[in-house]
């Protein structure tokens, strides 16, 4: 029975998460926001985000989850980060979840007025990011999905690449299990 509902959730996950419009670009110039935020861990993802943050004049780019070593020099060229308010880039070395990533972002953006952000990361882990960033930041903050293409995932046909599908999996998992820890929090906090 419980291997029916998993399969059953999985099915309904991925019917909803990987369709198409839910990866839709939005058209970041017309939205103007306050602040880019970056989730490391997946090719193009910073590229994408510098150059939202350079075409939306965004106040800040916060790149989340960095190794400790790093430096902008060592993730970007300089030519890339050419023009570039290098001042409004926070490199993040402390965070290595997507849950710290949104706790690190909330601390940040509660010291300044914010009042939308664009979300970067890969497509088959938007679901799960946006989700989490919902939960932990101010309600009064808009946060725009962006999602990037990746090597790894196939959005199209996904089911039919090992390497897609355990992806996918894995996102479906630990999306449930976020949620689920999340909802027993308030439960719990409640009594």
């Amino acid at each position: 029975m419980a291997v029916i509902a998993l399969v059953t959730g999985f099915i309904a996950y991925t019917l909803t998460v990987f369709s198409s419009s839910f990866y839709e670009h939005y058209q970041i110039a017309h939205v103007e926001p306050d602040a880019v935020i970056v989730l490391t861990g997946g090719k193009g993802r910073l590229s994408s985000a510098l150059a939202l943050f350079k075409e939306a004049d965004a106040k800040f780019l916060f790149i989340l989850g960095v190794s400790k070593t790093a430096t902008l020099e060592s993730i970007f060229s300089q030519g890339e980060l050419s023009g570039v308010k290098t001042e409004n880039i926070v490199l993040d070395k402390a965070s290595q979840t997507t849950y710290e990533n949104a706790l690190y972002a909330k601390d940040y953006l509660d010291e300044r007025t914010v009042e939308s952000v664009v979300l970067v990361t890969s497509n088959y882990h938007m679901k799960r990011a946006l989700f989490i960033f919902e939960s932990v930041l101010p309600a009064n903050i808009n946060i725009i999905p962006y999602a990037i293409g990746s090597e790894n995932f196939q959005l199209n046909d996904w089911w039919l690449h090992p390497k897609s599908l355990k992806l996918a999996f894995a996102e479906y998992l630990k999306y449930g299990w976020f949620k689920l820890t999340l909802q027993l929090f308030h439960f719990f906090n409640a009594q």
